[in-house]
């Protein structure tokens, strides 16, 4: 009876106010825990969190906002006021700069877009991604209970390693990844429509590193490694990974490839290949 009062009290006072809309609490309760570390990694990875909520009878947004994670206590909770009624919760991490949101007016019409020029290659940002989505948040005055929004990174890290036989002379090395996966919906899923984007590496002087968004069994990603003139490798990059046995691409998130050439013929080079300390294939490439 004491809640149901306080709740009438609120709602007369936002009429006699004039206000149009009466915010109440929604609390929520942020986390980073679905990792192959199996612990939470929010505040060591995350910064900042822009949340959409949306109307779930309609799509259309009612309030957005933003959380500095470094400023949340260490259980991650937060008390957000939003208009009363029943909500979808869309949450995004580490939008800015490679990322943005676009069309965020409707659920449906929103979308997180990869930047990319006009040639549609991705330029070598180590910059990670993170989405939630949380539906029927009920927000009606009464103390709610938290919702709890644990992230999940969309993003991967890719680290590639030529390793030259003794004696053979090291060549430049060119690694990209290509992949149909730049464009996401408000639901955290690749659209149909994304477009063919090429990634490109940053060079440390011994590895090449990329940072792609997600990947899976049986997508189009393809992995190419040039050394000087000769094509090293040009084929699925989620095969190549898979073949390493243990690998979850839901939970794992950084990967390492490294091509081994052996002695050369000076016509030809046998290369051996390792993925994530697993050794996973030998072939030989003809050189030019």
């Amino acid at each position: 009876m004491i809640a149901a009062l306080g709740v009438m009290t609120g709602l007369s006072s936002c009429v006699r106010d004039g206000r149009e809309e009466c915010e109440f609490p929604l609390r929520l309760r942020f986390a980073y825990t679905f990792n192959r570390e199996n612990r939470d990694l929010l505040k060591e990875e995350l910064h900042d969190i822009r949340m959409y909520l949306y109307d779930s009878a309609t799509g259309c947004l009612l309030k957005s906002g933003s959380v500095d994670v470094d400023a949340l206590p260490e259980d991650g909770t937060y008390e957000w006021r939003v208009p009363q009624g029943r909500h979808t919760l869309v949450c995004w991490a580490g939008v800015g700069g490679r990322y943005r949101i676009e069309n965020e007016g409707h659920i449906n019409s929103a979308v997180m877009q990869l930047g990319a020029d006009n040639s549609l290659t991705v330029p070598p940002d180590r910059e990670h991604l993170w989405h939630r989505l949380v539906t029927d948040v009920l927000v009606n005055g009464d103390e709610t209970p938290f919702y709890d929004v644990d992230m999940h990174k969309l993003s991967n890290d890719i680290d590639v390693h030529v390793v030259f036989a003794d004696g053979m002379a090291h060549l430049p090395v060119d690694v990209s990844v290509n992949a149909s996966n730049a464009l996401y919906s408000a639901y955290g899923n690749v659209m149909e429509d994304s477009p063919y984007v090429r990634y490109v590496s940053y060079d440390t002087g011994e590895r090449q590193l990329l940072t792609v968004l997600a990947i899976d069994r049986g997508d189009d990603s393809r992995l190419h490694v040039v050394v000087g003139d000769n094509v090293i490798y040009s084929g699925s990059l989620t095969s190549l990974i898979a073949s390493a046995g243990d690998v979850d691409f839901d939970l794992d998130d950084e990967f390492h490839i490294s091509f081994m050439l052996r002695d050369s013929s000076g016509t030809e080079t046998a290369v051996g290949v390792e993925v994530n300390g697993w050794h996973v294939m030998d072939y030989n490439v003809a050189l030019k």
